[in-house]
């Protein structure tokens, strides 16, 4: 067989295979069981019952027997006829083996025929049969239902029946009569299976059969359990034992056997307590030796003898109801002092959740007991010596007792020493000029209970002085005020003793307020110098300084100077210096000292060196330029031009001291404007500083031409037959320009000259034209600019004989 398999062809071969005569099997034909009466006989012919070939015969050997289970039957062979004596008794089933095999063949095959055997008496006969019982559950199961009889004659009365059972999935199997009553196991898994053996004891050689015993599946009704309370004390131990199965409102559908506890869990926060499993049918709650009393719930998963385990709000519910010491208190602390008391307040903390509750706190200071507080943590006054720090331990107290744990405080009474009484100052006298230092006298100090006094400026330093029991007045040297200024000073006593820790209360006692100041050199000296021209080069210089006072209440004095030495006096801040040189560097000195109680508290300079005297700024005035009357020619891409250029600037005033004159737009002496104002501008520069006047204009002179101004030319056609064109061009189409038409000549290609038979048209066949002639004129504009004659020559297009000529109008 050929065939495909995807994208591959595939052969595969059979064989057949074809018996001979000596490896036939014989059997017997279906429905060869035969069926005889006790004590008689049944003859069965071999040969209808064996399937043989065709044309075979059969040969039936004389060596026939029964199975031997019944005493009295017998087998006897006549050709091929088999006879089968019943006799009598049991058992009722039986067979013939009968040796057979095909004529012609050697080997014989034994082939075992059934026999039947009808009782005279009436006879059972058992069948298999089968039951399905639920874990937990009982069914009955009428054994008549697997027992028939033979040829229908019933004895029900005169049968009896055992049954045996060894399995494990059903917990009893009992017979009362012909009923079986099962009961599956609680633990039985759903789908196994278990046999009982089923027997007739009332009738013998009845063959036995099995009642298949089916676990089918398990209660629907899922487990549940219950809830219970159990009270316990700490006073009796660290744990108590809570039962968790059978308890009120459990749900069990396999009641026969108990729920087991498969474990605990707490659903509630209870600090120290814990749960666990302490058997199959109890879990244990333990809890720590600070834990609080509370009522602590737990949530037990159970599990049924089917394996199939509580959950969520199915799980029992134990609750325990702990009754314990409270825990100790959270913090104790002072709350108050006054001169000779002091308050303390606790706070709970984790013993406000004491169960039983809380009824208060118990103060002791050593071993004596000095206050009971309430359960909110507010205390009584306690008594105690000023400064004199004492340790308070603090317990709580419930139903039960005292905690086991405490706290602690260290507390005392105190007082506030006085303010002092007044405060002066002097400034000091700083080398670097800065000030915002001065000496100081605190006076009318309490001296008995201040320890020391805290100096603070405002803008400077914070400085603690000791002070000694007898020291009523307390000298401070050289202290930094921070400011020259007004500052203020803030002089606060500081206890001998220390304030109790945490209360607003403050160590200081009332401050002493006063102000101070330093003084320094003046500040941000500045020096501002002007002058003023007061004619013929000469001008007068004024210098007027400026400082800031640098200390309040202090004086400035000042001094200005020409040159570096500069000495103060009781002279203003202002001072002119007459009869100065324009355009002439002086230096000039501004000095100033600050003065406070006829005291210098330092002196500052500033020097103003070169500084340059003004000079008139006014324009340059006068200027002239003259536009040269000679042109200068050129070619520029083939064409010649010719330009008039300004050949000359006239002075006017004269530059001042050390001043030279420069002019712009006129680079290198040259302007690049041509046919209008140039725009040459001159102003007057000092040859050391560099400083400039004003710009003025310089203009063209009297019977100059008023700008710059050129001419050009080109031939713009030559074709043969045609005029010559010839373009032109000067400075604002002002310039007269003829051309010189006699002078022309033109060349054909050989470089001949043509002729022009006296014509102004191109002769036809030149192919260039030489001795263009342009003579350019200006005088007819009154500049003084002499004339000039341009000179070029160009390529020509021979052009037609053919042509009419057009007139030949004058350029």
């Amino acid at each position: 067989m050929t065939g495909t398999v995807g994208d591959q062809e595939v052969t595969t071969y059979a064989f057949v295979r074809i018996p001979g005569d000596d490896d036939l099997t014989l059997a017997l034909r279906p429905g060869a069981a035969q069926r005889v009466d006790e004590l008689a006989s049944v003859d069965f012919d071999m040969a209808a019952l064996v399937a043989v070939p065709r044309r075979a015969t059969l040969e039936v050997g004389a060596d026939v027997s029964t199975t031997g289970v019944r005493a009295d039957g017998r087998c006897s062979v006549s050709g091929t006829v088999v006879r089968y004596d019943a006799g009598t008794g049991s058992p009722w089933t039986d067979a013939c083996r009968v040796p057979v095999r095909v004529a012609g063949t050697e080997e014989w095959t034994v082939l075992s025929v059934p026999i039947g055997i009808v009782a005279r008496e009436p006879q059972p006969e058992l069948r298999p049969g089968s039951l399905t019982v639920g874990p937990g559950e009982t069914a009955s199961f009428d054994l008549r239902n697997m027992t028939s009889w033979q040829l229908g004659r019933e004895d029900w009365a005169g049968i009896r029946y055992t049954v045996e059972y060894a399995g494990s999935a059903f917990s009893s199997v009992i017979l009362d009569g012909s009923v079986v009553t099962v009961t599956g196991a609680d633990r039985a898994v759903p789908g196994s299976e278990n046999a009982a053996i089923v027997s007739v004891t009332s009738h013998t050689a009845v063959a036995p059969a099995r009642l298949l015993l089916r676990v089918g599946a398990a209660p629907s009704t899922l487990p549940q359990g219950g809830t219970t309370t159990l009270q316990c004390s700490q006073a009796s131990g660290s744990s108590c034992t809570i039962d968790a199965v059978g308890l009120p409102g459990e749900v069990n559908p396999l009641p026969r056997t108990p729920l087991e506890v498969v474990s605990v869990r707490p659903t509630s926060a209870c600090t120290g307590v814990g749960f666990d499993v302490a058997s199959s049918s109890s879990v244990r709650a333990s809890w720590t030796a600070d834990a609080p009393g509370a009522t602590c719930a737990a949530s037990v998963t159970l599990r049924d003898a089917q394996s199939r385990s509580t959950a969520g709000t199915r799980d029992a519910r134990v609750v325990l109801d702990l009754q314990g010491f409270p825990r100790s208190p959270a913090s104790v602390r002072q709350t108050a002092y006054a001169d000779g008391s002091l308050t303390l307040r606790v706070d709970a903390g984790e013993a406000r959740r004491a169960y039983p509750a809380l009824t208060g706190f118990r103060v002791r200071f050593g071993a004596q007991v000095v206050a009971d507080c309430g359960a909110d943590g507010s205390c009584p006054v306690i008594a105690a010596p000023n400064g004199e720090k004492r340790e308070y331990v603090v317990t709580a107290v419930n139903g039960v007792g005292e905690s086991r744990g405490s706290v602690r405080t260290t507390a005392w009474a105190y007082d506030p020493p006085a303010r002092p009484k007044s405060g002066d100052f002097t400034p000091v006298v700083t080398r670097d000029g800065e000030g915002n230092v001065a000496d100081l006298v605190i006076r009318g100090v309490e001296s008995s209970e201040t320890g020391q006094l805290e100096v603070r400026s405002s803008a400077g330093e914070t400085r603690t002085i000791g002070v000694g029991r007898n020291d009523t007045d307390v000298r401070i040297s050289g202290f930094r005020v921070g400011s020259n200024s007004q500052s203020e000073i803030t002089v606060t006593p500081t206890s001998r003793f220390e304030v109790p820790t945490g209360l607003g209360g403050s160590a200081q006692g009332g401050a002493l307020t006063f102000s101070a100041h330093g003084v320094g050199a003046p500040l941000e000296p500045n020096i501002t110098i002007t002058s003023r021209s007061t004619g013929d080069g000469m001008s007068t210089v004024t210098v007027e300084g400026t400082a800031r006072q640098n200390g309040t209440d202090s004086r400035l004095r000042y001094g200005i100077a020409e040159g570096t030495a500069c000495r103060v006096g009781d002279g203003g801040p202002r001072r002119e210096f007459p009869n100065k040189e324009d355009g002439v560097a002086y230096t000039f000195t501004f000095c100033v000292e600050s003065d406070f109680g006829g005291t210098s508290y330092g002196t500052r300079s500033v020097t103003q060196e070169d500084y340059r005297v003004a000079q008139d700024t006014a324009a340059p005035r006068g200027y002239t330029f003259t536009v040269g009357a000679k042109p200068g020619t050129a070619v520029e891409d083939g064409r010649p031009v010719a330009r008039w250029r300004v050949s000359d600037i006239a002075a006017g005033s004269k530059p001042p001291r050390f001043n030279k004159a420069v002019y712009t737009n006129f680079d290198g002496d040259r302007s690049s404007v041509f046919g209008s104002d140039p725009n040459i501008g001159v102003y007057f520069q000092h040859e050391i500083w560099g400083t400039t006047s004003e710009t003025g204009r310089v203009a063209p002179a009297s019977g100059s031409a008023p700008y710059q101004v050129q001419a050009t030319m080109r031939v713009a056609s030559c074709v043969g037959g045609e005029r010559l064109d010839v373009a032109t061009n000067s400075s604002n189409d002002l310039a007269a320009m003829t051309l010189d038409r006699d002078a022309i000549r033109y060349t054909d290609k050989n470089g001949t000259v043509l002729p022009t038979g006296g014509s102004n048209l191109v002769p036809v066949g030149a192919t260039r034209v030489e001795n263009v002639r342009v003579t350019v004129d200006w005088s007819a504009r009154g500049w003084g600019l002499d004339s000039v004659v341009l000179e070029t020559q160009g390529p020509c297009k021979p052009g037609t004989p053919d042509r009419e000529p057009e007139a030949d109008p004058e350029p």
